[in-house]
């Protein structure tokens, strides 16, 4: 898969690969949960994991006769488990103390953009861009709910936030023993503590 391959050569083999090499590629969006165009060394966190419904998890190569390849589901390096993430550069945003990576799997329905009908959240919920309920639409997030926002949206545009747009309802009703919970999807040991959610805007 090769994104934002337009007007230009999406691949070339060259010497030893001319013969056999890549013959072919998807240009499409692999839908990564957070890969910002600008990630640079400043970056506070990036997560190159597939969303669900990435075009990673279909179409993807047989296993070669060679028993020095493992069967995968997937293409690319990483699906829900960032197994690199205690020795890469993600061991740095890690407590020192901690050897278990502490950046969460995917869990929960990934949520992004408009929602246009009511709907229902509950268990687990995990935003991925700025999320907007339109006028008419009510919004219930059962008791029990945590509902994640990733540090950086998918568009680049900073921490998701949910937005409740004139019109709009929300019926949230936590109890003490099942709260609801807004969050972010990033260990706030390892990481600025501010800016890692968007926050809950009623207009």
């Amino acid at each position: 898969i090769i994104y934002g391959a337009t007007g230009i050569t999406a691949f070339d083999n060259q010497d030893s690969c001319a013969s056999g090499g890549l013959s072919s590629a998807r240009i499409q969006d692999p839908m990564l949960t957070i890969m910002p165009g600008t990630a640079d060394e400043d970056t506070d966190f990036i997560d190159p994991r597939p969303m669900s419904g990435s075009p990673a998890y279909s179409a993807f190569d047989d296993t070669p006769s060679d028993s020095f390849y493992t069967t995968t589901q997937y293409m690319g390096a990483f699906d829900t488990s960032l197994w690199n993430s205690d020795w890469s550069w993600l061991a740095d945003r890690l407590p020192e103390d901690d050897s278990t990576p502490t950046i969460p799997p995917i869990t929960g329905a990934e949520v992004c953009g408009d929602i246009t009908e009511d709907t229902v959240w509950q268990t687990t919920i995990t935003m991925v861009c700025q999320v907007f309920v339109q006028s008419g639409v009510v919004l219930t997030i059962n008791s029990g709910t945590t509902i994640f926002a990733e540090s950086t949206s998918i568009d680049d545009s900073g921490a998701p936030a949910l937005i409740i747009l004139p019109g709009a309802t929300i019926l949230a009703q936590g109890t003490a023993t099942r709260p609801i919970t807004f969050t972010t999807t990033s260990d706030s040991s390892t990481l600025p503590a501010r800016g890692l959610w968007g926050g809950l805007i009623v207009m």
